[in-house]
């Protein structure tokens, strides 16, 4: 415009954005993060608002609720057993086998033999002893019918004493003596040597048989002799015995002790199985919610809205834009008429 000038304003323009989710994802996240936090927290049922942390339940502690042990429910066991493998038949067998073991009878009738070899041979050197000592004793080991043996004899020798008195007799009869002193003094000697041979005669078959006696205490010394070192042979057996059935018992106890250790490591793998459960149940839930957040990772969930605002023109800029106007309608003007 001619003949008029001012100050030409300029133009302001702002930009507001605003982030929401969007109303198909607000449910889903929603949900998911109420049930994080019900992993997490306590809350208050009426207001829900949080009361505190949940608190951690150690494996085999007591549960208030089913008045049980975390993790060590039946069916806690039952899932444990079935991801452990059990024992194979012949395991199962030896086992038993294992349990049923006991000490050979052969040793306890071997120590029983040993044990009364021994007793007896204690006895023996008593019982020796008694009957050297006894006077009694060797009567025992005499012929009982010794005099049985000896009667035969005795009778005979009383049979050559009577023959021998009527001898005298007849001969002092003839001699006009008898009944005289001198017959009977001889009648007296006859008989006298005819006691005294029976006394001979049965001096000497005591006298043999007291000897057989003696020899056949002796053989029965020699037999407790014997019997002594077969107790003492017995005694060093009985302790081999010992020796033996100790290491049997021995030998039977760490069997047992190597298969019960098997067998405890067979129930420490089945709890060992149950705490990795537990552990596992434990972060489930954790587990599933990190997996619903992997499958909205890079999903547009939020809806982003922008606005403009502009600011009225100034006076200035009114007057030019009016000034071009007329400006440009001018030259139309004179376009449309040229020539004319």
């Amino acid at each position: 415009m001619a003949g008029g000038g001012g100050n030409s304003g300029g133009t302001t323009q702002q930009s507001n954005q605003y982030q929401s989710l969007s109303p198909w994802a607000q449910p889903y996240i929603t949900s998911m993060l109420g049930a994080a936090q019900s992993q997490v927290f306590n809350t208050d049922p009426s207001t829900g608002q949080i009361t505190g942390i949940n608190p951690y339940n150690s494996f085999g502690s007591y549960n208030q609720q089913t008045g049980g042990q975390y993790g060590l429910t039946p069916s806690d066991q039952l899932a444990a057993q079935s991801s452990v493998a059990g024992f194979s038949p012949l395991q199962q067998q030896s086992y038993q086998g294992a349990s049923n073991l006991q000490t050979p009878g052969q040793i306890g009738m071997g120590t029983m033999g040993a044990a009364q070899g021994t007793m007896q041979a204690l006895g023996a050197g008593q019982g020796l002893q008694n009957t050297l000592t006894n006077s009694n004793a060797m009567s025992q080991y005499m012929n009982p019918y010794i005099m049985n043996s000896l009667n035969p004899q005795l009778q005979a020798l009383a049979q050559q004493t009577g023959i021998q008195t009527a001898g005298e007799q007849a001969a002092a009869t003839s001699a006009g003596a008898f009944g005289g002193s001198r017959e009977a003094l001889a009648n007296a000697l006859q008989q006298q040597q005819g006691n005294m041979a029976a006394s001979n005669l049965i001096g000497q078959g005591l006298n043999q048989a007291y000897n057989n006696a003696q020899s056949q205490a002796g053989n029965v010394a020699n037999l407790n002799l014997q019997g002594a070192q077969a107790g003492i042979a017995g005694g060093s057996a009985l302790g081999q015995l010992g020796t033996q059935q100790l290491g049997a018992q021995q030998g039977i106890l760490g069997l047992q002790n190597t298969y019960g250790g098997q067998q405890q490591q067979q129930q420490q793998n089945i709890i060992n199985q149950a705490m990795q459960n537990y552990q596992t149940a434990q972060q489930y839930p954790m587990q599933q919610l990190g997996q619903l957040k992997s499958l909205i990772s890079g999903v547009p969930v939020t809806d982003v809205t922008t606005t403009q605002q502009q600011a009225a023109p100034s006076t200035a800029s009114t007057l030019a834009g009016l000034g071009a106007t007329g400006i440009a309608g001018l030259g139309l003007y004179n376009t449309m008429n040229k020539g004319n």
